[in-house]
């Protein structure tokens, strides 16, 4: 058995949240974390001709139902791209038709460029995967183009009046040819080199941003927000999402005298800590058990309802380093219907179909194998910086989406599991008490003869804080 501790404020376990009466452990989503870094996945791209010119579709699509957006009055946020990345031609409604059809010519007329169907086959050939940095740059510098169709649509022409000039977007599409093709030519160095400075040219766009915002002093109308130099970082951010299904954590530290968690995580040293053991599986790793969703089912004229059990949830420790584990955007997309990834992903217009779905489809063991290993990797790390919490989790998800809902995230443990609690050094009289009383009576209704109290103090012999069984509690 492992013994895991649980920093929490006190309110949370009281009558903030009422955890310790419900017996209560919340999962939180990766952006309610205090590291910017959970979840971070670090994407490549490398592929055909295909699935590059579907990127490139797909961010048109993404591009002109955030533009349709935008018109109607909304601002501008990342979390407004993250809500339409998942949207394929065929989620697009077939009445009224008018927004197939423009979306289908701004297509039409983007590629019949010839310097974008040059780039594309570029793209295609390049044996060098791509990673963010670039192409964002590169969609960064091809969104203008698309504003340019989108504007002068005649579906929009009273709505809004934009020219481009043509042969400077054509250059600068040149430009944009030549500088792949002398990338294949680099050198290791040479690469790490060039991969610097798209992140200074991402750096640069950063500033102008905040300069655009500083300026406009608010008074930018909200269709400005099209204009945005973040639309195409934000969208290749959003493109995570295809990849693995979201993921839900309960965060557990492995010991409780470490001074700055309980400054943390266990407010400023006034919260508690509690102590679960866990018991192993057949395989001898820590689990928990926890009742949460097993299932969904509905009756006659009834709308879908969750069913509740328990179950074994594995404990993970977090692996500290400065590396993060590369996933391969284009064979890795699983957060979406297989429909949708190859009849929009796989497969072009004209009927194409890109090799990658040939080459998944010859072993598809072994690619569900290597998705689910790269999920369960990016559970599990965090750089160096984090070390000294010393952390293991619990993480849940669903293919189903069960989780979506708040209150499907909020597992329940069992008494028994629940080994004791921690007071930090601050922690208030009145919640120990509070807490005692609590304990108390659930030992007498599980006919529970101990449980475990302990006291945070600092010692001085030992020249740190350890925590001090409360034995005649």
């Amino acid at each position: 058995m492992t013994d895991l501790f649980r920093f929490r404020r006190a309110s949370a376990v009281l009558d903030e949240f009422h955890e310790l009466e419900r017996q209560e452990i919340y999962f939180a989503p990766p952006e309610d974390l205090n590291d910017p870094m959970e979840g971070y996945k670090d994407v490549v791209w490398q592929g055909d001709a295909v699935v590059w010119h579907n990127l490139l579709r797909h961010f048109l699509l993404n591009a002109m139902l955030m533009a349709h957006r935008l018109l109607g009055g909304p601002s501008f946020g990342e979390a407004d791209i993250r809500k339409v990345i998942y949207v394929t031609f065929d989620d697009l409604p077939p009445a009224p038709a008018t927004v197939r059809d423009v979306y289908l010519e701004i297509c039409s007329q983007f590629f019949a460029e010839p310097g974008i169907s040059s780039f594309v086959e570029k793209l295609g050939a390049r044996a060098r995967p791509m990673r963010r940095e670039e192409l964002t740059h590169y969609l960064r510098a091809l969104y203008p183009f698309f504003l340019h169709l989108f504007f002068t649509h005649p579906s929009l022409k009273d709505v809004f009046t934009m020219t481009t000039p043509a042969e400077a977007f054509r250059e600068q599409m040149e430009r944009m040819n030549r500088s792949l093709e002398a990338l294949v030519t680099l050198d290791p160095a040479q690469v790490a080199s060039a991969e610097a400075l798209f992140l200074a040219g991402e750096g640069l766009a950063v500033q102008e941003q905040i300069r655009l915002d500083v300026n406009s002093n608010g008074s930018l109308p909200p269709y400005a927000a099209l204009f945005s130099y973040n639309f195409a970082s934000s969208y290749v951010g959003a493109l995570d999402q295809l990849i693995h299904y979201p993921a839900y954590y309960a965060c557990f530290a492995r010991i409780a005298t470490n001074a700055s968690m309980w400054g943390t995580y266990g407010d400023s040293h006034r919260g508690v800590a509690l102590k679960f053991k866990t018991s192993a599986n057949e395989a001898g790793d820590p689990v928990l058990q926890l009742k949460g969703v097993t299932g969904w089912h509905s009756g006659q004229g009834r709308a879908m309802e969750p069913d509740f059990g328990f179950r074994d949830h594995s404990v993970r420790n977090i692996e500290y380093s400065n590396t993060y584990p590369e996933i391969d955007f284009f064979r890795s997309i699983g957060h979406l219907p297989q429909q949708a990834i190859n009849r929009f992903w796989f497969r072009d217009e004209t009927g194409r179909e890109s090799p990658i779905r040939a080459a998944i489809a010859e072993d598809e063991a072994k690619w569900r194998e290597g998705y689910w290993a790269g999920f369960e990797a990016g559970l599990v790390r965090k750089t160096l910086d984090w070390a000294h919490e010393q952390e293991a989790r619990i993480a849940i998800h669903s293919m189903l989406d069960s989780y979506d809902d708040p209150r499907y995230r909020k597992l329940q443990y069992r008494f028994q599991d629940l080994a004791g609690i921690v007071f930090g050094v601050n922690t208030r009289e009145a919640d120990k008490a509070s807490i005692v009383k609590i304990i108390a009576a659930k030992c007498k209704a599980e006919e529970r003869s101990g449980f475990e109290f302990y006291q945070t103090r600092y010692v001085r012999q030992q020249q740190g804080f350890q925590i001090i069984p409360l034995s005649l509690l």
